[in-house]
């Protein structure tokens, strides 16, 4: 068994999501860009963390942290999370389907990154295991906006039962 040493600098890592020329963007980017290497394909219908906010339905919240139901199929399938936490930044995935599109067949990926960053939030987190999603964000962000949510009734931003973050803070739509 060969291993072959690929030597890099610092913004040409794989998996390096926001480092670099994205360091400006504010939100964390999550998956699919993890697969961005050669060979590596998320399977269709696939959305990434920041993608499908506006879809969430709520069902817990408290200020600076939100708990969600995301049911989207294929994307539900399996684990992945993103988390910055003063100059730390992690992302990671697990057992996420891709579409065997490679000459090796690849169809499950699990990839963990870890680095060190400047610092540009207390702390940011996003995961999602299998249909749940919880976020945190200290202060807010527009991946993590400021709700009070009871079993599905919301009460800040706006209120109303089973409603999307869409519905309750129409910014997210965008």
């Amino acid at each position: 068994m060969t291993v072959e040493l690929v030597q890099t600098n610092a913004l040409e890592c794989p998996g390096q999501e926001t480092m670099g020329a994205k360091a400006e963007q504010k939100s964390m980017m999550l998956y699919p860009t993890m697969c961005a290497m050669e060979g590596c394909h998320m399977a269709n219908d696939s959305t990434d963390g920041g993608d499908h906010l506006a879809s969430l339905v709520p069902i817990g919240a408290c200020c600076c942290m939100i708990d969600s139901c995301f049911c989207k199929f294929p994307a539900c399938i399996g684990c992945q999370g993103k988390s910055e936490c003063l100059f730390l930044q992690g992302t990671c995935a697990c057992c996420k389907i891709l579409d065997c599109s490679d000459s090796e067949k690849r169809c499950c990926a699990f990839v963990c990154n870890e680095y060190m960053i400047q610092p540009r939030t207390l702390i940011q987190q996003q995961v999602q295991c299998f249909c749940i999603d919880r976020r945190c964000a200290l202060p807010c962000t527009k991946d993590v906006p400021m709700m009070v949510n009871v079993y599905g009734f919301n009460c800040y931003p706006a209120t109303g039962c089973c409603k999307t973050v869409g519905d309750l803070v129409p910014s997210t739509k965008n």
